[in-house]
């Protein structure tokens, strides 16, 4: 293939391929062209067309005809050299430029630019963008696109239209494109039923190395450009193997294939989820893989350039999840976006106050004993990072699968250990300090002891919680953070304040 393949491609990467210079120019045209439409808009005005109308009502069609003429020739454009390196962009590359407008001037580029530029970039671009930028390029260009892409690629830009134009589209497109998106849609989503190319190289376990050169040269225009094995089938459909082109371009023209072909195939459901597909081709360092139906015949297969992408996406949504965000990244719309944010703040605000009654329950203390004050951010802070990378480790693990019910409690004593290793020689660094900065052992004591029980708990809990809630059914990933924030800022601040309480009161 071409291109990746899975939702939406990466295209930081292609930053260092456009100089800043480059977008800059484009960016000052763009909003040159921009004024002088407004400017010629405002010419336009309806009240000043009807006072000219009024004043010039004997003026000929000649006249209109010059003024349509005229006002065609100052019809901004971009400049030739613009255009013709945005022709040439990789579609990556022109995604990368398009994601770095705002929304005028993306609209924009794509009247201005036309057929220049690349419609392939569609598949490049960011979900939340494919469904408006579709719509600025029209149909026939959408169209074109999908019918140039392989088929998940093709797929993969289809799901993200709005739902009143992939009716509309699908009517139109060539039959190989529909067929794929039709079968492909029964699928669940994140299904490897949704990753996979139809465009399969599959040959049958009774030709020969001629047959299958020769086979592969008349029909080369129905595969993919790029594909580095074949799939070997029996009579059913069914894969029995696979050959790596090497073999086949070594091997004599009379040679069987069934003498160069691998017996040991990894099968994949076309139902199986995408997190599981991407285990497999890690665990047996796969290039390709066939999927199949309920029956075992072979539907398509998925390539490790989907893989990337894929393990990419899921690292992707898990760091959002644990920072509470789920919504459109970068370029989704605004209202959706703070709507998706909200609740989470509001949870986290509900279990703060957990805290801060654990802090009004110890006013008088605080009131005695100013310094307490100044040390409970401190003592909270600290374990919140110690928990914080055991929640990190123990979500990570449960999302490679690392941490099944065997793992489980020796991961759990490992982390108890490491923090409580931790928790000694941080005691003893922000204790001693504490103690020099407020001329205080014994509050250097207290704050030793205190840090001690919230990093140990914290972690702890950090590693725990996620365990816990994978059991209950609820993603570790998203809810975990909120538990943890809420422990180690309660354990910590009792345990200071009740320690300091205890001794000096």
């Amino acid at each position: 293939m071409n291109t990746p393949d899975q939702h939406s491609h990466e295209t930081r990467d292609f930053a260092s391929a456009i100089a800043p210079e480059w977008l800059e120019q484009l960016v000052a045209a763009l909003d040159e062209i921009q004024e002088a439409q407004e400017a010629q808009e405002a010419q336009a005005d309806p009240e000043t067309t009807t006072d000219t109308d009024a004043g010039a009502g004997t003026g000929t069609s000649a006249d209109a005809d010059a003024e349509a003429e005229s006002q065609a020739a100052t019809t901004p454009t971009l400049p030739p050299e613009l255009l013709d390196d945005l022709h040439g962009f990789h579609p990556g590359e022109a995604a990368y430029v398009y994601q770095s407008l705002n929304a005028d001037e993306r609209k924009l580029l794509l009247q201005l630019a036309g057929d220049k530029f690349p419609a392939a970039t569609l598949a490049w671009l960011d979900d939340s963008l494919v469904a408006q930028a579709a719509s600025d390029l029209g149909e026939a260009a959408v169209i074109a696109a999908l019918a140039s892409l392989d088929s998940d690629d093709a797929l993969a830009v289809f799901e993200n239209l709005d739902e009143d134009a992939r009716d509309d589209l699908l009517t139109r497109l060539p039959p190989r494109v529909r067929k794929h998106i039709q079968q492909a849609m029964v699928f669940p989503e994140d299904s490897a039923g949704r990753l996979m190319q139809t465009e399969v190289p599959v040959v049958p376990r009774s030709w020969t190395v001629g047959q299958t050169i020769d086979w592969m040269r008349a029909f080369r225009k129905e595969l993919t450009d790029d594909f580095y094995e074949l799939i070997v089938v029996d009579a059913h459909y069914k894969p029995i193997g696979r050959t790596p082109l090497s073999r086949i371009l070594q091997a004599p023209r009379p040679t069987p294939l069934t003498e160069l072909f691998t017996a040991r195939i990894h099968s994949l459901s076309a139902s199986a989820h995408q997190e599981d597909v991407a285990r497999t081709f890690k665990q047996y360092a796969l290039v390709t893989a066939p999927v199949v139906d309920r029956e075992g015949r072979l539907l398509g297969v998925i390539t490790a350039d989907d893989i990337v992408e894929v393990i990419e996406e899921e690292l992707s949504k898990d760091m959002m999840r644990l920072g509470g965000v789920q919504d459109g990244g970068l370029f989704g719309d605004l209202l959706v976006t703070m709507r998706a944010r909200v609740p989470w703040l509001i949870l986290n605000f509900g279990t703060i106050l957990i805290a801060a009654s654990v802090i009004d329950a110890f006013s008088e203390t605080i009131e005695g004993y100013i310094a307490l004050a100044v040390l409970l951010p401190i003592v909270a802070s600290i374990g919140g990072n110690a928990g914080t990378q055991s929640l990190t480790v123990a979500v990570r693990g449960l999302a490679q699968r690392l941490l099944e019910r065997p793992q489980r409690w020796r991961f759990l004593r490992r982390e108890l250990l490491i923090n409580l290793l931790n928790g000694v020689v941080m005691a003893a660094l922000v204790g001693g300090l504490s103690a020099v900065w407020f001329h205080a052992p014994l509050l250097g004591l207290v704050v030793a002891l205190a840090l001690l029980v919230n990093i140990v708990t914290a972690g702890f809990a950090g590693a725990l919680i996620p365990i816990v809630l994978q059991r209950l059914g609820v993603d570790p990933a998203v809810a975990s953070g909120v538990f943890v924030t809420t422990i180690t800022d309660t354990v910590g601040f009792f345990s200071l304040l009740a320690l300091a309480t205890l001794i000096f009161l």
